[in-house]
């Protein structure tokens, strides 16, 4: 029976090493992919994807770190798409058996960022059996951390983003400014001087072609008009003007006039022209006969000022946004400086975590030593029975689990055969094995019959509401006439080999523990003397080669090829053709029992 090994030790190092890993990764794109791989690499997980929903609404599969075709067409499938899109709607954490070439128990493990469920982590392993809380949990904590670095590392782009936009925003305006303050000097420096001549009584006596063009006359035609009357009668606004207000005849009546700025000219068809001017008086003799009027169009220049008041009100505008986006920037700095020191306690309160959980487990080991030594302890021998035994662990880590066997007394002089296999590992299997194997014994002194046996049992099982499952193997053996009477609860069949031949005998049953009105059947079969009983765990079974199992038929084979092997060394033989097989590894706890014996005649006394 295929299951996850417990490394308890190792899961709280691969998840500070994960931990520290994640919170490196720099890119969003990088994120999927080098969390998967590292998942898959530091913990005994066969593959590893992530899920999210599209804007659309479609659910899409992305970054598996298998490129296994069958897995891929599954993950694409209506029954992940189904089992994701609850994970994103709950926030809660979900396991599927995986219908692939190789049937997987998959966590669906909720991805948070900002407080929703963005995406889905699937974690895969290549068994059908639940996978451990305590992996699931180191999960669900994995796939916290990848939720919150996908959030820091969609902040830490959008902020970059934003000043990358600003600092571009502000380039361009101040290029805008610059220019606009370059135009500005070049119209100013640029702009031609209108010059015109007046007599005494403010008569035109001269105009440069400048003036004529910029007031919309032909320099001829405004010749001897008044100048006042001409273009300077009307205030800005359309107000009229008085002449003897006017600064232009001002100059006329002996008065010095200074620019003059603030004033408007009219051009020939009415529209006013902002202007800064100046008047000289023209003398001859000391005596004043007229005066010469030089104004500027300073129409670029009243538009330059407008727009550069326009642009320095809106650098202002940019000033104080961009010192928010600072403050901003600064406080945000300061959370993750603070983030970064409570995650740095919590490495500290992990690493005192790990300190303390090493004591545990070395106190622990002790404890399941104590405990598998009673678990598998059988008599040393029974008369007319010889048997040889052997329990192997899948991992030096998990010293114990639910695999179990006995050879016992039963009623009426028989002797009982019992195997079984608790699924799951560690301590909460190997007390349901200690539970199975005492109720069983229980039993066996209450009833003949190994179906009824099995059917008590099961039904304290199922009283008790344990999790998981137990398979088992029952069988009481007459040592008068070899007459051996068995029942199988879903257990995988013993082998009986006779000579040379090796029968499998099969009793499909239901495993215990899963419905309370199970019921069970008895098979009979003859054990000849010197014949040989081997009973097994599927740990043997399932041991691998590529996809290739041991199975009965390779357990088979290495049971013939052994002959006549001394049975109390055949189990440890059995044990070494399996790992020859597999390369020295294997998926599962093992254990197997072999039983020989010498019926007794009917003059004799049974013990």
């Amino acid at each position: 029976m295929t299951g996850l090994p417990n490394q308890q030790s190792g899961l709280f190092e691969a998840f500070l090493g994960s931990a520290q890993y994640i919170a490196r990764i720099k890119r969003q794109q990088d994120l999927w992919e080098h969390a998967g791989r590292f998942i898959v690499a530091h913990f005994p997980a066969e593959w590893v994807a992530f899920a999210q929903k599209r804007s659309e609404g479609e659910i899409s599969v992305h970054s598996c770190t298998s490129s296994d075709r069958s897995l891929n067409e599954t993950l694409a499938g209506p029954e992940v798409t189904v089992l994701v899109d609850d994970v994103l709607e709950s926030g809660f954490l979900a396991s599927e058996v995986l219908r692939t070439a190789a049937p997987m128990m998959t966590a669906l493990l909720p991805v948070n960022e900002e407080y929703q469920t963005r995406a889905v982590m699937l974690v895969g392993h290549k068994t059908v059996h639940p996978i451990s809380a305590d992996l699931l949990n180191v999960y669900l904590a994995l796939a916290g951390l990848v939720g919150t670095t996908w959030e820091r590392l969609r902040n830490e782009e959008e902020l970059a983003q934003h000043r990358a936009y600003l600092e571009e925003l502000v380039g361009e305006r101040t290029r805008e400014l610059r220019e606009a303050q370059e135009q500005t000097e070049l119209i100013l420096h640029s702009v031609g001087e209108g010059i015109c001549g007046l007599d005494l009584e403010g008569r035109i006596t001269f105009v440069n072609p400048f003036a004529a063009e910029s007031l919309g006359w032909d320099s001829t035609a405004l010749l001897g008009r008044d100048a006042h009357g001409t273009f300077h009668h009307a205030h800005p606004g359309g107000r009229p003007y008085p002449v003897d207000e006017c600064s232009v005849h001002a100059i006329m009546m002996g008065q010095p006039t200074g620019p003059v700025s603030g004033e408007q000219f009219l051009r020939r068809d009415g529209t006013p022209i902002p202007v800064e001017f100046s008047m000289a008086p023209i003398t001859e003799d000391g005596e004043t006969i007229g005066a010469v009027l030089v104004f500027r169009d300073i129409t670029e220049r009243v538009r330059a000022e407008k727009e550069r008041e326009r642009l320095l009100a809106r650098q202002q505008d940019l000033g104080e946004e961009l010192a928010a986006l600072n403050e901003k920037l600064q406080a945000q700095n300061e959370d993750l400086a603070a983030q970064g020191e409570e995650l740095e306690a919590q490495n500290e309160e992990l690493r005192g975590a790990q300190a303390e959980a090493g004591r545990l487990l070395e106190e622990q080991r002790a404890v399941l030593h104590r405990l598998q030594v009673a678990l598998l302890d059988i008599p040393h021998q029974l008369s007319q029975v010889r048997f040889g035994h052997l329990y192997r662990s899948a991992t030096k880590e998990a010293q114990i689990g639910g695999d179990f066997y006995d050879v016992f007394q039963a009623k009426n002089g028989r002797v009982g055969l019992l195997i079984g296999d608790v699924s799951g590992h560690g301590v909460d299997a190997a007390r349901v094995a200690t539970l199975v194997k005492d109720t069983v014994h229980a039993f066996s002194h209450q009833f003949r019959r190994p179906h009824l046996v099995l059917r008590e049992t099961n039904r304290l099982l199922v009283e008790k509401d344990l999790p998981g499952f137990t398979t088992a193997f029952l069988g009481f053996l007459d040592p008068v006439d070899g007459r051996l009477v068995y029942s199988s609860a879903g257990h995988p069949p013993p082998l009986l080999k006779v000579g040379g031949a090796v029968t499998l005998l099969e009793s499909p049953n239901v495993s215990l523990g899963v419905f309370a009105d199970a019921h069970y059947r008895d098979s009979e079969v003859e054990i000849p003397e010197a014949s040989l009983l081997l009973l097994y765990t599927d740990g043997i079974t399932e041991a691998r080669n590529g996809d290739a199992f041991f199975g009965e038929g390779g357990l088979t084979s290495a049971l013939v090829a052994l002959g006549d092997e001394p049975i109390e060394t055949l189990p440890s033989l059995l044990l070494q053709a399996a790992l020859s097989f597999s390369g020295g590894r294997l998926a599962d706890d093992a254990a197997l029992l072999a039983v020989s014996f010498q019926p007794k005649t009917h003059g004799e006394k049974v013990d």
